[in-house]
C-alpha cells in the first residue's frame, strides 16, 4: 500500500489546485481531499509539499498534509492489526469516518 500527498490538474478560477491523500493498493486508487489548495509553482512534487522558500504558510499548510498522511496510514496499519478486509477503499471509508465534520477553523483550533 502507498499512501501520498499529491496534487489533482484541474486549477479553480484563481489557479490553484487541490491538495489530496492518494491511496494505492492492488492497482486501485482512492483520493481522499485535505480540503487545501495551492498554485502548482508552489507545490513540490518530488518532495510532495508545499515549497517553503516560495510560499509564506508553507510550513503550516506542509504540517496539515503531515498530520492528514499520519491519520490515514495509521488507519491502515489498525486495519491491518485487525485483520480486516484491505483495500484502498475500506482505508479511505474508515479514515473518511474520523473525520470530523465543519469548517477550517474547527480543524486548525483542533
Amino acid at each position: 500500500m502507498k499512501i501520498k500527498a499529491v496534487t489533482r490538474p484541474k486549477k479553480d478560477k484563481e489557479g490553484q489546485v487541490p491538495i489530496y491523500i492518494r491511496i494505492s493498493h492492488d492497482q486501485k486508487t482512492r483520493y481522499i481531499s485535505t480540503g487545501l489548495k495551492v498554485k502548482p509553482k508552489f507545490w513540490n512534487s518530488n518532495k510532495r509539499r508545499v515549497r517553503q522558500n516560495d510560499y509564506y504558510d508553507a510550513e503550516h499548510l506542509n504540517k496539515i498534509i503531515r498530520d492528514k498522511l499520519k491519520e490515514v496510514k495509521d488507519e491502515a496499519y489498525r486495519i491491518k492489526a485487525d485483520k480486516q478486509p484491505f483495500n484502498a477503499c475500506v482505508v479511505k471509508r474508515k479514515s473518511k469516518s474520523k473525520e470530523t465534520t465543519g469548517d477550517y477553523s474547527e480543524y486548525a483550533k483542533k
